[in-house]
């Protein structure tokens, strides 16, 4: 019995640890924000943020690369709200200036694990299905990589006049949701205050 637990507990560990690793390649594969607002339909700010990646990656090892590529995933993500979302309950006890904190963190800690993996990233995408629910929309798209498929959701909302992400469904499970999951348990056993300073040395697993 004992053997089981540790072998459920051990693959659940394991699938967070996929997810949240898949979702950081993901979040590249946005690429940098030129100005695609409301005047373009989702999918579409996809694809040409796609192709701007596309161009980044040759100039990734100098100092200049990296800087645009960090733009790139600052200016097409919602951190904010994936911020909110991925600490629940959490957030709502915060002071504004511990959110904005947060906020930060986890816009450093994605950055420093995103550029990490930018050359993992998928060699292919397709893009499926797309629908508009107001200010929202949810893309749905086919990544391979390496003969394998991964079915990624991309939720988005309109910020500032521009399409962003602020969660990416991957086969099936929220990379938001898989956050809470490691969030609350390392709050649990230890400290909000112990989840910032693990957080910010980038030394909680959670990929």
């Amino acid at each position: 019995m004992w053997l089981k637990m540790a072998n459920s507990r051990q693959q659940k560990a394991s699938r967070r640890r996929m997810i949240i690793g898949a979702a950081i390649i993901l979040v590249l594969g946005m690429g940098a924000s030129n100005g695609y607002g409301q005047d373009m339909y989702p999918t579409e700010v996809l694809k040409k943020r796609d192709a701007t990646l596309q161009e980044l990656v040759a100039s990734m090892d100098t100092a200049e690369g990296d800087a645009k590529i960090r733009q790139a995933i600052v200016g097409s993500f919602d951190f904010e709200r994936h911020s909110r979302i991925s600490l629940g309950k959490y957030w709502k006890v915060r002071s504004k200036v511990e959110q904005e904190e947060f906020t930060g963190i986890m816009r450093d800690w994605t950055e420093n694990r995103a550029i990490k993996k930018l050359m993992k990233r998928s060699d292919n995408t397709t893009y499926d299905s797309e629908e508009l629910l107001g200010s929202k929309a949810l893309v749905k798209t086919t990544v391979r990589y390496k003969g394998t498929r991964t079915l990624v959701d991309y939720k988005m909302q309109i910020t500032d006049g521009q399409w962003v992400i602020y969660d990416m469904v991957v086969d099936g499970a929220s990379v938001a949701l898989a956050n809470r999951d490691a969030f609350y348990k390392k709050i649990k056993k230890t400290s909000y205050e112990e989840l910032v300073r693990i957080l910010k040395a980038k030394t909680l697993e959670t990929n």
